[in-house]
């Protein structure tokens, strides 16, 4: 759902760009006024980063986690660079909207349909986005933890057992 916002979004951005013919208006390559806000959108891209720990306990194959994260990681940051320079590229400073799908034509079908769907992602993961937090409340208060396969893990030995 988010890669359809993602190219939903290119789609029109680079249509607009061959609307006007070239680039948005005042487009420059850093803008001193707002260059400190880059800095703090860059920190909270990768808020997420907290999440890495508990999901490589769970992984497979841990061992391959690093290079996996990397790869992600890298992946990402491209993306994010290529799409924030196309979407600045082709509005300029006329992308006054805090979140970019609001400069998309709100009466295009399509659009409207991308937008539910973002919603309806956004209420998928969040329990997703919750596990780690009730993973870290769980052992602070120090209830059992469970395994991958879902069993009760005990630390204590068994009184039955009498050897």
């Amino acid at each position: 759902m988010i890669l359809l916002g993602i190219v939903t979004t290119l789609v029109f951005a680079v249509k607009q760009i061959e609307e006007q013919g070239g680039p948005g208006p005042d487009v420059q390559p850093i803008v001193k006024e707002s260059y400190w806000n880059m800095v703090g959108f860059a920190f909270f891209m990768f808020e997420g980063i907290g999440c890495l720990l508990p999901i490589m306990k769970e992984a497979e194959k841990p061992d391959l986690y690093p290079m996996q994260t990397l790869c992600a990681l890298v992946f990402l940051c491209v993306l994010y660079v290529m799409f924030a320079f196309t979407c600045y590229y082709a509005w300029g400073t006329n992308l006054d909207e805090p979140v970019v799908t609001e400069m998309l034509p709100a009466d295009n079908y399509f659009v409207q349909v991308m937008k539910m769907l973002f919603c309806v992602n956004l209420m998928i993961s969040y329990p997703i986005t919750i596990v780690p937090v009730y993973h870290a409340l769980e052992a602070v208060i120090g209830k059992k933890e469970t395994s991958r396969d879902g069993e009760v893990e005990d630390d204590e030995v068994d009184s039955t057992d009498q050897t």
